[in-house]
């Protein structure tokens, strides 16, 4: 995850038509000489920062550097693995659109409900598909070695959880469940 967020920057990431294009930037010293600039631009980079009238040299040692990253239908997989995190972390979902979109989507719209299903979907209560946190909870229990079904993983509340121990626990020393 650090990596993830080590990799986001140095990037930039913009959604063009149905596109993410992706640059990649990052820092790299540049070496200007006045032998090698025109007179007007040596002027120019000496006013900026601020050189002696004498100085033939000059180094910047920030410059932003920009290259090509790739155009992909979907946004890199460092930021997909981050909104992931953000998402299973119980993260609000309307706090990161807001900062992440610039046309946020109306509330009624079917982007929220797509948004909801990939997050809480769940096969098992007839959504069209699983989503997140099912998914995590599937990969968890074969990561554990449980065996995973289709659909969200079934559960004991607490108190059925404590019946249940109550009741095996007198099964144990002899008492029936007749009254």
């Amino acid at each position: 995850m650090l990596e993830s967020a080590e990799l986001l920057k140095h990037m930039d990431e913009d959604l063009r038509d149905k596109y993410f294009v992706r640059t990649d930037v990052d820092t790299t010293p540049v070496y200007f000489s006045r032998d090698l600039v025109s007179e007007e631009v040596w002027e120019i980079i000496r006013e900026q920062h601020d050189l002696d009238p004498d100085d033939t040299d000059f180094l910047v040692t920030d410059a932003r550097n920009k290259l090509p990253g790739g155009v992909a239908k979907s946004p890199s997989e460092a930021l997909a693995i981050l909104i992931g995190v953000y998402t299973l972390a119980g993260g609000r979902m309307e706090l990161l659109v807001d900062a992440l979109q610039r046309d946020l989507p109306p509330a009624e719209s079917e982007v929220w409900e797509e948004i909801r299903l990939c997050i809480e979907g769940s096969k098992a209560n007839n959504d069209k598909r699983d989503g997140l946190k099912v998914l995590a909870r599937h990969l968890a229990t074969w990561v554990r070695g449980g065996e995973a079904r289709p659909g969200k993983p079934s559960e004991l509340s607490k108190a059925d959880h404590g019946f249940a121990l109550t009741i095996t626990h007198y099964r144990k020393h002899g008492l029936t469940d007749m009254v």
